[in-house]
């Protein structure tokens, strides 16, 4: 008996230290995977500059005018020009969106008698990017006449510039009462990376 007791007494042993083993074990390869899974996680870009002028103000408004075709409106003389500049320092995207919005005057007309225009200047000369639509704010932000992008694929310094001109004017459908009436539109740019 008293060797069957020996042996339980050594299986115990072994067992209790094949446990400590293995519970060392795994303490050890979570903490050196836990230790190894550490490190600083950086994401570095370039700077970024971004600017909207506009010729005067950016709200261009109607006021006691007569309905006309797209024809005439998109080559009438009153227009709202602007650029949008950049300057990026390294590999970085910025998309950006031109935006009208509606502001409030007194005796205004309705936002689908109007109808809105934009040019965009490339090669020296202005060519349409939102041929004449009906002004349909979709949200409180506004309608988006454009969505654009400046993208540096190179590591170093670029300049982008992006010149705009806008144009409005009543739809030549509309039926005007005598009344006077006025409609304003203010152009805002939203830009994201």
């Amino acid at each position: 008996m008293k060797q069957e007791e020996t042996r339980e007494l050594l299986l115990s042993i072994f067992g209790v230290a094949l446990i400590i083993l293995v519970i060392t074990g795994i303490t050890y390869a979570v903490f050196k995977y836990t230790v190894q899974g550490e490190k600083i996680n950086a994401i570095t870009t370039g700077a970024i500059q971004m600017s909207y002028i506009e010729s005067n103000t950016n709200v261009i408004s109607i006021e006691n005018a007569i309905p006309i075709s797209d024809y005439i409106g998109k080559q009438q003389e009153e227009y709202f020009d602007f650029a949008l500049t950049s300057s990026i320092s390294g590999i970085i995207k910025i998309n950006y969106n031109i935006v009208a919005k509606q502001v409030p005057t007194l005796n205004s007309l309705e936002p689908n008698q109007i109808k809105v225009y934009l040019e965009k200047k490339e090669g020296g000369t202005y060519q349409q990017v939102l041929e004449p639509t009906i002004f349909n704010p979709t949200s409180v932000d506004g309608m988006i006449l454009y969505k654009g992008t400046f993208d540096n694929s190179e590591n170093d310094t670029k300049e982008f510039i992006d010149n705009y001109r806008f144009r409005m004017w009543i739809n030549e459908t509309e039926q005007l009462s005598d009344t006077v009436k006025t409609f304003k539109i203010k152009i805002n740019v939203d830009a994201e990376t």
